[in-house]
């Protein structure tokens, strides 16, 4: 992972591509028109292909020291598969896992107030530089939890494995917050949230999808069969 490259991602900003590509846009209509012997200025076959090469320069130089979104993208899913092998290396848990309730890999950035962030160009996902990746073991007594947390743009990380028994749990969730920027936007976050007496114990960022909502409804009829025992 190239940290430097991160970190010019997360301090870069649009306003030089919106400023070079109108230059550019006019370099080319110049370029394109002259070729076709439509001239509106002196000189304009030359001016165009100045103006189409400043406005790429300005527009797309920039970028060429900072990681694309898609590297961002496959660096996460490659530590996360790695991370969800790892522990299935580690851990043999076969004959204590509930029946039909495979391991889930979860994932998320985390978002605080501190953090580098920066809203994709392309696609407007709002990514920051610390991302967490967990596995959900669900287990006949309870459930395992093994989580990471890692750093784009350094070498920092933290690991933590804990174990929750079903009798001591209220319930698990999904639940959608918002979290408020310094320019005031909100971005919609998902975390899997365990409750013990009425308060959170552990909070996950994921992606809110069918797949960990049917894991918690799983889960929670495991709580409701070892308490009503």
């Amino acid at each position: 992972m190239d940290h430097k490259r991160n970190l010019n991602y997360f301090n870069s900003s649009d306003k030089w591509y919106y400023i070079g590509l109108p230059i550019g846009i006019l370099g080319c209509i110049l370029f394109v028109s002259a070729l076709f012997y439509f001239y509106f200025i002196p000189y304009q076959l030359p001016i165009g292909m100045l103006l189409t090469v400043i406005g790429a320069t300005i527009a797309f130089l920039p970028y060429s020291r900072c990681a694309k979104e898609s590297e961002i993208d496959e660096i996460i899913q490659l530590i996360s598969e790695n991370y969800s092998k790892e522990l299935s290396d580690q851990f043999s848990f076969e004959k204590e896992l509930v029946k039909n309730m495979e391991p889930l890999t979860v994932g998320g950035y985390i978002y605080e107030e501190n953090l580098p962030m920066r809203r994709g160009r392309s696609d407007r996902m709002c990514r920051t530089s610390q991302y967490s990746v967990a596995k959900i073991f669900c287990m006949k007594y309870g459930i395992v939890v093994s989580a990471k947390s890692f750093s784009l743009i350094d070498s920092s990380e933290n690991e933590y494995t804990d174990s929750y028994s079903f009798t001591d749990l209220d319930d698990v969730s999904v639940i959608d917050e918002y979290f408020v920027c310094k320019d005031q936007s909100k971005i919609k976050t998902s975390y899997f949230v365990v409750k013990k007496d009425g308060n959170d114990i552990l909070r996950l960022p994921v992606k809110h999808d069918v797949a960990i909502e049917k894991y918690c409804n799983l889960i929670n009829e495991m709580i409701r069969k070892t308490k009503n025992t």
